[in-house]
């Protein structure tokens, strides 16, 4: 399981774009509720870098790819376990 960034123009005080880089299912989207259409992944800590104020002395130290990468990985090691076969389905023969 991987995933991808792209960085907005805007970016370091815009977001990045987080995606889970596999192959798009859509019983998988439905099943992940920080997984949106396309494989992207939304949740708190992306929606609350947009909304922060980029001049906070603290802005980089909070809101970098670093920790955006160490937050979405925990976010997927706390799903229930599931097995690859069943998340993505079985590999072609």
């Amino acid at each position: 399981m991987g995933f991808k960034f792209l960085l907005p123009a805007n970016y370091p005080q815009g977001a990045p774009l987080c995606y889970l880089d596999e192959q798009e299912s859509t019983e998988v989207i439905e099943m992940i509720d920080y997984l949106d259409k396309g494989n992207r992944i939304m949740f708190d800590y992306l929606i609350h870098w947009s909304r922060a104020p980029f001049n906070n002395p603290n802005f980089a130290q909070t809101f970098n790819l670093t920790t955006t990468l160490v937050k979405i990985y925990n976010l997927f090691l706390q799903m229930p376990p599931l097995g690859m076969d069943e998340l993505f389905g079985a590999p072609a023969p």
